[in-house]
């Protein structure tokens, strides 16, 4: 069993555009279709096209695999559970290493597993 949290297509999409900094906007520009279409991507009101998560996947350099599994779950990307010894500076020092795209993502990930705990802890989990 899978302990991470699970994510749909339209989490996994706004995900994406929120770590690259895009607007709703943006990035349908990119992808020719309007904000409201996107908007019910992200909403999962309706998936996208078979074509647009290709072009999708493209702008985000992802798999196409990834973006359309439906077992993807946050703690399969980035493990949930810290090492048995844990050293912070080992983070620090992998973190400081990595690009300022890949920077974003983890900050956009730590902002979605925070809103999680908030939420379990309003449900009184």
């Amino acid at each position: 069993m899978n302990d991470g949290i699970k994510i749909t297509l339209g989490q996994k999409i706004r995900l994406l555009r929120e770590s690259h900094n895009y607007t709703q906007k943006d990035l349908a520009d990119k992808l020719n279709i309007s904000d409201k279409t996107l908007s019910s991507y992200e909403c999962n009101r309706r998936p996208p096209d078979t074509d647009t998560c290709k072009n999708i996947a493209s702008i985000f350099n992802v798999s196409l695999e990834f973006l359309l599994r439906d077992d993807t779950c946050i703690g399969v990307l980035i493990p949930l559970e810290a090492p048995k010894k844990p050293d912070n500076r080992s983070y620090d020092t992998r973190i400081s290493k990595l690009d300022a795209d890949k920077k974003r993502i983890i900050d956009t990930i730590l902002d979605m597993l925070e809103r999680h705990n908030v939420e379990k802890a309003a449900a009184g989990e």
